[in-house]
């Protein structure tokens, strides 16, 4: 996730995977494609689908991934081959997309009846100089590509496109890159779904802060976050208004998972003022700027994390919550499922705060919108 300096960040803890080197040299069976699909996840089933996430295939990518991945670097080409190799070996038509500065890897498997429409999913594998990167992105990458791998099981009507991005460290380079593109070409994307850091938990009382003027912005969310107490335990949705029926069926999904979470739907307004520009530091900020609608799923880094960028200490294997993180990926193949075969669900009121939705504020004197 990119940084923005001014941002503080916590001195929290959560422990769960156990660290493990990250290169390539030993064999991986979730890249090779040995084992790509098991007996009754080969259908177009949201629900199903959902549950044939694997938390041991996911740990396994994350393992491979997590390490120093400095554009240009050799773990940066590493972790750029195993995202070409493992789509791949899954079916996708990989394009390694070349632009100025870097390399998107971006792979395509074109739908059956609405090969035009296409559904994004994608994750920036670039991080900083001295820091594995663990949770920022490495835990995204391995998302990204544990989902290719379920959703790839069977056909569908629209175009599943998925992207590992690079340089978003240094400004969202690698995305803007592909979705200027995709915009000139006038491409037809539903929805993006992005991860950013989606393996940190901390169940503790207060481990949980928020943006300055988020109190202003989404009082009812803040709400309820100090009815449980601010604990950082959830996963954040947060959504343009083109895309929240998306977003609204991703909830709905982790709550049949059991998974909390925070649903922010951001109105036009505000994101044209960019008042709220903590909300705009990963890829999705990409799509929204060439007017695709997108969803970034994120941990909330540094609010909740000391490990964010190894500010506090080091972004390692053994701080993050595998088996949360997984849950994460299996709600999010169901939204995509859903994208992939389905017209928009109809958008339907929400309350706020974990496991519940809210919307934005308007500043006095403003029409509430989207």
């Amino acid at each position: 996730m990119r940084v923005l300096g001014w941002m503080s960040w916590l001195s929290l803890g959560c422990s769960t995977a156990p660290a493990v080197d990250s290169g390539l040299g030993r064999h991986s069976a979730a890249a090779s494609g040995e084992l790509r699909w098991e007996a009754g996840c080969r259908v177009a089933d949201p629900a199903v689908l959902q549950d044939c996430v694997r938390v041991d295939f996911y740990r396994e990518q994350l393992t491979q991934v997590a390490g120093v991945r400095v554009p240009g670097s050799r773990h940066w080409s590493e972790v750029q081959h195993r995202c070409d190799q493992t789509l791949t070996s899954l079916g996708f038509d990989v394009e390694r997309h070349r632009y100025a500065t870097g390399v998107n890897v971006v792979g395509t498997r074109l739908g059956t009846t609405q090969p035009e429409q296409r559904v994004l999913v994608g994750a920036h594998y670039d991080h900083i100089p001295y820091c594995p990167g663990a949770d920022d992105n490495a835990s995204g990458v391995a998302g990204v590509l544990e989902l290719a791998r379920v959703v790839s099981g069977a056909p569908h009507d629209r175009t599943l496109t998925v992207a590992c991005w690079d340089e978003e460290e240094w400004g969202l380079i690698g995305s803007r890159a592909w979705a200027e593109r995709a915009r000139e070409r006038d491409d037809e994307i539903v929805v993006y779904f992005n991860f950013d850091a989606i393996a940190y938990t901390d169940p503790r009382p207060d481990s949980q802060r928020v943006p300055p003027g988020f109190a202003a912005m989404f009082p009812e969310l803040i709400a309820q976050l100090d009815e449980r107490e601010r604990r950082a335990d959830f996963i954040t949705i947060v959504a343009d208004s083109q895309a929240r029926p998306w977003a609204q069926t991703l909830a709905s999904a982790a709550d049949r998972a059991a998974l909390p979470h925070a649903l922010l739907t951001i109105p036009n307004w505000l994101r044209a003022s960019h008042l709220a520009v903590d909300l705009e530091r990963s890829d999705h900020a990409s799509l929204w700027r060439y007017g695709y609608p997108a969803i970034m799923i994120t941990d909330t880094a540094e609010y909740r994390s000391d490990t964010y960028h190894c500010r506090g200490r080091a972004d390692t294997l053994d701080t993050l919550d595998v088996p949360f993180a997984a849950s994460v990926v299996g709600a999010t193949v169901h939204a995509v499922t859903v994208a992939l075969k389905a017209p928009p669900p109809e958008s339907t009121p929400a309350g706020s705060g974990p496991g519940r939705s809210t919307t934005a504020a308007a500043p006095s004197g403003e029409p509430h919108t989207g």
